[in-house]
C-alpha cells in the first residue's frame, strides 16, 4: 500500500496520524494510496528555515489559523493526483477555519505550485538537507484561503 510513497515509512506515517488527526488526506484507487498530504496548523510560519523545522509536530497549535503543508506525496507524478488532492486540500481547510497554507517547494515543483495560486514568501538556499534534484534549495510559499 505504501510502496512509492517515501517521505516517511508506513509506521512513521501512522504515528503522525494518529498525532495529527486533522492534519492528513489521503487519496486511493482501489484500496492502494496513491497520495496525501500533511498539514501542520500553526500560528506562524515564515520563520521556517528548513524542512526538518516546518514539518515537526513540535510546532503544531490547534488554535491556528494556517496549516503549513510539510508533505505533498504522490506515487505517479503527472497524473493530477497532486492537484485534486491540493484542491481539495483547500476546501478541506476552509472547512477548519484556516486562513492560509503555507509549503516548502522543491526547485522542480515550484511551477506546479504557482499554477495552483500559491505565491513566493522567501527562497532558502538550505531547506532540505539532502536533495539531489534542487541542490537543497527551497520556496516557501503560501496561498490565502
Amino acid at each position: 500500500m505504501w510502496e512509492g510513497i517515501h517521505t516517511y515509512s508506513k509506521e512513521e506515517i501512522e504515528e503522525r496520524m494518529r498525532i495529527n488527526k486533522h492534519g492528513f488526506l489521503g487519496y486511493f484507487e482501489y484500496d492502494q494510496l496513491k497520495g496525501y498530504i500533511e498539514g501542520i496548523r500553526v500560528k506562524k510560519y515564515s520563520h521556517f528555515n528548513t524542512w526538518e523545522e516546518a514539518s515537526s509536530l513540535a510546532n503544531l497549535d490547534n488554535e491556528g489559523k494556517i496549516k503549513y503543508l510539510s508533505n505533498v506525496t504522490v506515487a505517479d507524478p503527472g497524473k493530477g493526483i497532486g492537484s485534486v488532492l491540493l484542491n481539495s486540500y483547500k476546501i478541506y481547510a476552509r472547512s477548519l477555519g484556516i486562513k492560509m497554507l503555507t509549503l516548502g517547494s522543491r526547485v522542480p515543483t515550484y511551477h506546479f505550485y504557482k499554477k495552483l495560486g500559491f505565491q513566493d514568501v522567501k527562497h532558502i538556499e538550505k531547506w532540505w538537507e539532502v536533495d539531489i534534484e534542487s541542490g537543497g534549495k527551497g520556496i516557501l510559499m503560501k496561498y490565502k484561503l
